[in-house]
């Protein structure tokens, strides 16, 4: 939010905006897969098998390179966005600093992309692609929970501070932050490992920093 020109006024509403256009995206693709495929189809791909059942093989095919479009966008986007939380976390003294390297020419933070390409290069490896999108599901769903979780901490320490204050904010964290656990309990205990372990790491990374403040 810091390259907003003013994200006190349009995060919330980009968020709201993002969250119903989702779902209802969403919502509509399945109405229009259990309408033409029946509610008892088993597929593994409903969106090829509806475009091939509507426009025939070429439309299968159409569906498939737009999902490998939607794929590239995808990491695409992560790969601008995502090396950036790392170098605000060096900027901040909580990352080590390396992840503040910063290219000259193109003031791009190229440690920190390549640090992430190179972890998503050895996921994409080791795991199929089911298993990499439970990861990633039971990823967000952590930091969603350490979201919620912040809330219930910064509204007790600050009441007033938050420019955008939702009625009943309390009640939605707390459960927000039971969903996130319920469903985090439904994955594979291989996913929930590798999880653990990121946390393990960021714990004993915040240890490093606090004893190297205390130091100072």
């Amino acid at each position: 939010m810091s390259e907003a020109k003013n994200p006190g006024r349009d995060a919330a509403f980009s968020l709201l905006a993002s969250q119903t256009i989702c779902t209802a995206v969403y919502a509509l693709v399945q109405w229009v897969v259990i309408g033409v495929l029946g509610a008892h189809a088993t597929t593994a791909r409903p969106l090829a098998e509806v475009a091939r059942t509507a426009l025939g093989g070429r439309g299968a095919v159409v569906v498939s390179l737009a999902a490998l479009v939607s794929i590239y966008g995808y990491l695409g986007a992560k790969l601008l966005s995502m090396p950036r939380i790392t170098l605000a976390l060096a900027e901040a003294g909580d990352f080590p600093q390396l992840f503040r390297s910063v290219s000259s020419g193109f003031r791009t933070p190229w440690f920190s992309i390549l640090v992430y390409s190179i972890a998503v290069w050895a996921l994409a490896i080791i795991g199929k692609f089911t298993w990499n999108i439970t990861l990633s599901v039971v990823a967000r769903l952590f930091y969603y929970g350490v979201v919620c979780a912040a809330l219930l901490v910064f509204r007790r320490r600050d009441p007033e501070g938050a420019a955008f204050h939702v009625p009943g904010g309390n009640v939605l964290a707390v459960l927000g932050l039971a969903i996130c656990v319920l469903i985090a309990t439904q994955t594979e205990r291989s996913n929930l490992l590798i999880v653990f372990g990121v946390v393990a790491a960021a714990v004993l990374n915040w240890i490093w920093v606090r004893q190297r403040a205390a130091a100072k």
